[in-house]
């Protein structure tokens, strides 16, 4: 692939792209539109991608290990085999993804939207699903060993608000 190291392509439309095996370690990709880019076998390690769009993203095989997706769109991407280890994807919009036998230990997806995602295969061990809305995912073989979750209850009490007195 193309060695790409610390490019800057934030705010770029790269929609449909063909960047597989493309090597951008610690490239800045926030803000892209990359729906439907192939980025397979990518190295993408510490990229940062927050705001971006990776709707329907072949990210399959990629390492994206300590990458920065906060706030990003990936509906119905796939990460099948991905390397997602420490990354940070508080608040992504992941419904419908596909992380099946991928590594995303150690990874932050609090408040993220797993809705219909896919985790079969896939190793979790010690990350942050903190309020993340996972109704619909599918768990299967997913290895949840040490995964810290914020309960029902305590979410409750965290919003709730006292009456003000008249």
């Amino acid at each position: 692939g193309v060695a790409m190291p610390r490019v800057d392509l934030s705010r770029a439309d790269l929609r449909g792209a063909s960047l597989e095996g493309a090597q951008a370690e610690a490239g800045c990709f926030q803000g892209a539109q990359l729906r439907g880019a192939r980025l397979r076998g990518a190295g993408l390690r510490y990229g940062e991608f927050d705001n971006a769009c990776l709707d329907e993203c072949d990210l399959s095989g990629c390492d994206l290990r300590g990458a920065q997706l906060a706030d990003a769109l990936a509906r119905k991407a796939s990460f099948v085999g991905a390397a997602l280890d420490s990354s940070q994807m508080p608040r992504a919009d992941l419904r419908g993804a596909d992380f099946s036998d991928a590594a995303v230990t150690h990874a932050d997806l609090s408040r993220a939207q797993l809705g219909a995602a896919r985790f079969s295969g896939a190793s979790l061990q010690g990350s942050k699903l903190h309020r993340a809305d996972d109704a619909g995912a599918l768990w299967g073989t997913a290895n949840l060993t040490g995964v810290e979750r914020t309960d029902r209850e305590l979410a409750a009490a965290e919003d709730f608000t006292a009456a003000r007195p008249r």
